[in-house]
Order: C-alpha cells, then structure tokens, then sequence
C-alpha cells in the first residue's frame, strides 16, 4: 500500500510544482489603443454621481500596475509613503497641486488621506502631460475641467 502512495505523491509533485510556476517576464504585455478606449467608454458609461469611479487596472506585472482613473469631480488628497505615482493624462484636463498639508489627515497605513491641501503649489494638467509625484509627497486634483481621464501607475520608491 505504501508503494503505491509514495509513486502517486511523486507524480503528482511536479503536476503541482508546474501548476504554481509564475508567467513568463520575457513576453510583453500589449494593450491595444481600442481596450484603453473600451475601458474610457465603460468608466463614462458609469458615471452616475459625481464621484472619482476607482481605478480600473490596464495591466499588469509585479509590483507594478498600470490603472486608468476617470475623474469627473474633485476627489480627496493623498500621501503615499512607500510609492511614487506617475500620472499621464490621456484626456481632458484639469489642476494638480502637491506638495503643501493635508486638511483633515486620516492614516490609512500605506498612504495618508486628506480631503484638500493647504499650501503647495498647482500647475495645469491636460492630454498628454506627463507628471510624477514622489512618495512622501501629497497630492489632490482641485479641479477637473469636464472630465480627466488618466493612466497612473504606482512604483515603489
């Protein structure tokens, strides 16, 4: 009986240990410009209250991920600690501040929430500018002229 047992647990061993094998970093991921669009399309379509909808992940590969925020209103600030964060805007425009304090601070752990900053300094964002915010550093999209739609990705610093 023991034979049997120990001729199955060796088989099933490197069944298990391909099951488990992580995907191949030597192929890249491509998005195509229409799945970009189709995500923009559905994040619109979803728009019903006036809220930042939450990031919808473009792609993906450990630890980074590529999101696309579709912001409508203005949002809450934040801090993260451990990561900086690469803004692109894909579409529309609006206001960027960093830097500056965070009003009403809330510790999430990871990243500092605030509903505004008081100080820092502000620039214009619209199609195509490229922004990158340092851990450490709060920032908040004070305004938003329409509609911004962004690709943010965070990485660690």
């Amino acid at each position: 009986m023991r034979l049997p047992l120990i001729a199955l647990t060796l088989i099933a061993l490197p069944v298990s240990a391909m099951a488990q094998q992580p995907p191949a970093t030597n192929a890249a991921i491509t998005v195509p410009a229409a799945d970009v669009q189709a995500k923009i399309a559905a994040a619109q379509a979803a728009v019903a209250s006036g809220k930042p909808l939450p990031p919808m992940e473009l792609l993906a590969l450990a630890p980074y991920r590529a999101n696309i925020e579709y912001r409508t209103s203005v949002g809450g600030a934040s801090t993260h600690r451990e990561e900086n964060e690469f803004f692109y805007a894909i579409e529309g425009s609006g206001h960027l501040v960093t830097g500056g304090k965070l009003v009403a601070e809330k510790d999430g752990g990871r990243n500092v929430m605030g509903s505004a900053i008081e100080g820092g300094s502000g620039r214009d964002l619209a199609k195509g500018d490229w922004v990158m915010v340092p851990a450490g550093v709060a920032h908040w999209f004070d305004r938003i002229d329409g509609r911004l739609v962004l690709m943010s990705i965070k990485m660690p610093k």
